[in-house]
C-alpha cells in the first residue's frame, strides 16, 4: 500500500518548489517599523520553503498601530499570539510589557 503522505509531499513540491534561493532576489527585503518608541528591524527572506511565516503582514502592522494609538499597556499580562509570520504583534507586545503565555 502506498503511503498517502509522500504523495501529498511530492504534489506540494510540484506546487512550491524546494529549490534553495529560488526567490531570494526578488523578495528579500530589509524593513524597519517604528511602534511605542521602539525601532523593529526585520528582515523578511521570501523562499519556497517559509511560506508564510517570514512576511510582515498588513494585519499586524495594523494591530500594532492599534496598540500605539490606544496606548494599550501590557504589563502584568500574559500575551498569546496565533497569527502568521514573523510575529511582530507579538514582539512589540513583549517589549511593552507583555508575558508570553505558556500552552
Amino acid at each position: 500500500m502506498a503511503d498517502p503522505c509522500s504523495d501529498r509531499e511530492s504534489e506540494s513540491e510540484y506546487v512550491f518548489p524546494r529549490e534553495v534561493g529560488l526567490f531570494a532576489d526578488s523578495y528579500s527585503e530589509k524593513s524597519r517599523f517604528y511602534f511605542c518608541g521602539h525601532v523593529l528591524s526585520i528582515t523578511q527572506n521570501f523562499g519556497s520553503r517559509l511560506g508564510v511565516a517570514a512576511r510582515v503582514w498588513d494585519a499586524a502592522l495594523s494591530l500594532c498601530n492599534y496598540f500605539e494609538s490606544q496606548n494599550v499597556d501590557f504589563r502584568g499580562k500574559k500575551v498569546i499570539e496565533l497569527g502568521a509570520g514573523t510575529g511582530i504583534v507579538g514582539i512589540l507586545a513583549a517589549l511593552q510589557g507583555g508575558t508570553p503565555s505558556a500552552s
